[in-house]
């Protein structure tokens, strides 16, 4: 027969066996800050090392819930018994920068790394210190009154050059009303160098008949002929320094 726990007992089994286990210092502080706020989602160690949308999106149901952080600009402001999820993977990222861009405005220059948070980056399940490093926010934003903004946390894959500073810009940009500045181009590679030209190439002009046509319209027959052979004569002479240089 299967034993079953009451609840809260399985509460402090499961806490128990993820303390053991060693969690990363991220997903620590996230369940020290968030994790006593809000009942649900539960803020489980395997859910939060690389955090689900869906995950994300309940949090912000229930952060708005208890606290109205987020309810006029991400539920239009009320909530459903059953809110719709976003479907479509652009959907999904407006969400998100909705939400970065909340927790931001909420907490200004206390937590100045949230502007590195990428949405693309939440919903393809990358870098998931700072999509923990914004729920720690949303705690922050959500409960001021107990929780203090956190500390940036140490990012272990770095962003590619140039993406930081576009998401500082744009996250900047967006807090303040201005017009977000667009993603620099990619750099472009150079075109490859063009082939050296081959030996038949270079050697070809030597005995063009078309330029012998051309040249031999404007002379006798005579002078044509003699300018004839001897443009035969440097094109074998030519050929058979290259043939010997090659036995």
């Amino acid at each position: 027969r299967t034993q079953v726990f009451p609840k809260p007992l399985r509460q402090i089994i499961s806490s128990m066996a993820e303390a053991a286990e060693g969690v990363e210092e991220w997903v620590a502080l996230t369940q020290a800050t968030l994790g006593p706020l809000i009942a649900k989602p539960r803020m489980l160690a395997e859910r939060l090392r690389k955090p689900p949308f869906r995950f994300m999106f309940d949090v912000a149901v229930e952060v708005a819930r208890l606290t109205g952080f987020g309810l006029q600009e991400l539920f239009g402001g009320e909530l459903a018994a059953k809110p719709p999820v976003p479907g479509t993977r652009e959907e999904k990222v407006s969400f998100l920068e909705c939400w970065i861009s909340l927790a931001s405005a909420a907490l200004g220059q206390r937590a100045p790394m949230i502007a590195l948070v990428s949405a693309q980056s939440v919903v393809c399940g990358m870098q998931p210190e700072l999509t923990n490093y914004l729920l720690q926010c949303t705690a922050a934003a959500g409960w001021p009154e107990k929780c203090a903004a956190p500390a940036p946390p140490a990012i272990s894959e770095p962003l590619p050059t140039g993406e930081a500073d576009a998401g500082a810009d744009q996250a900047s940009a967006a807090l303040l009303g201005q017009e977000v500045p667009p993603a620099p181009p990619p750099p472009q590679e150079a075109a490859p160098p063009a082939p050296a030209p081959s030996l038949d190439e270079q050697l070809r002009p030597s005995l063009d008949v078309e330029e012998a046509r051309n040249i031999a319209a404007g002379m006798d027959f005579t002078t044509a002929l003699q300018e004839y052979n001897q443009m035969q004569e440097d094109f074998m002479r030519t050929t058979g320094n290259f043939n010997r240089g090659r036995a």
